[in-house]
C-alpha cells in the first residue's frame, strides 16, 4: 500500500506534530511504501531524502512566526499526484498543508489527524480562526476518517463542527515503554512531575500543577 503523510514540518524539525508523524511513518514503512510531503520555510534542509526508509519531500513555504505554512509548490504537487497514493493522511488543522490535501482528494482514501486546540497562542491568531473555520471545514467534510489524540480533543472538535460521531476515532499518542524500564523512583514524600512541551497557555501546565 502507498501511503502519503502531509504535514507542516517533519524531522529534523522539532515539535509535537513532527514527532507524531515521524513515529507513525517509521512504523508504517516496515509494511508499506511511505512518503512524507512537508514544507521547509528555511530552505536549508534537503528537498528530497530518505529517512529510515521514509521518503521525505520538502517544499518551499512562507510561515510567518512559524505558523500557517503557505506553500504554492506543495498545493500544486498534491493536485497532480494525490491520486497516485492509496491513502493520504494529513495532519494539523492549524496549518494549510492539510487543506491542500483535502482539496486534492480524488479516489484515494483521506485520513485527517486534527491536533485541534480551537484557538491560537495569541489573540491575533485566535481572531484569525473565525474566518479560517469556514475554509477549514472542507478538511473535515472531505475526510473519510478523522483521528483525535484525546477524548477532550474529540469533544472540542465535535462542539465546533457538525461531524458524524462515527467518523471520529480517538487514538492516543503512543509511548515507548522501553525508555522508562530502568528508571527508579526515589523515596520521597513529595511527588515528581515531568512535563515535556512548550510553556504556553493552551498546554494547560497550570492545570497539571
Amino acid at each position: 500500500m502507498k501511503i502519503l503523510q502531509v504535514c507542516p514540518r517533519y524531522y529534523p524539525s522539532v515539535g509535537g506534530v513532527e514527532e507524531h508523524v515521524r513515529n507513525i511513518s517509521e512504523r508504517l514503512v516496515k509494511r508499506h511504501d511511505v512518503s512524507v510531503f512537508t514544507t521547509d520555510p528555511s530552505g536549508k534542509l534537503p528537498k528530497e531524502e530518505v529517512v529510515k526508509g521514509v521518503k521525505v519531500r520538502r517544499f518551499k513555504s512562507w510561515a510567518p512566526n512559524e505558523a500557517y505554512y503557505f506553500s504554492r509548490e506543495l498545493k500544486k504537487c498534491l493536485m497532480k499526484s494525490s491520486d497516485s497514493f492509496d491513502v493520504v493522511h494529513a495532519h494539523s488543522y492549524h496549518a494549510f498543508p492539510a487543506l491542500y490535501a483535502a482539496y486534492a482528494k480524488k479516489s484515494n482514501r483521506f485520513v485527517f489527524t486534527s491536533h485541534y486546540f480551537s484557538g491560537g497562542d495569541t489573540l491575533f491568531r485566535t481572531l484569525l480562526h473565525v474566518p479560517y473555520k469556514f475554509i477549514a471545514r472542507k478538511i473535515l467534510q472531505k475526510a473519510d476518517a478523522i483521528i483525535c489524540v484525546s477524548k477532550y480533543e474529540k469533544t472540542l472538535l465535535m462542539s465546533n463542527f457538525r461531524i458524524k460521531p462515527e467518523k471520529v476515532s480517538v487514538i492516543p499518542n503512543g509511548v515507548t515503554l522501553k525508555d522508562f524500564e530502568n528508571l527508579h523512583k526515589k523515596r520521597s514524600r513529595s511527588r515528581t512531575i515531568l512535563y515535556v512541551g512548550r510553556l504556553v497557555k493552551s498546554k494547560g501546565v497550570d492545570c497539571l500543577i
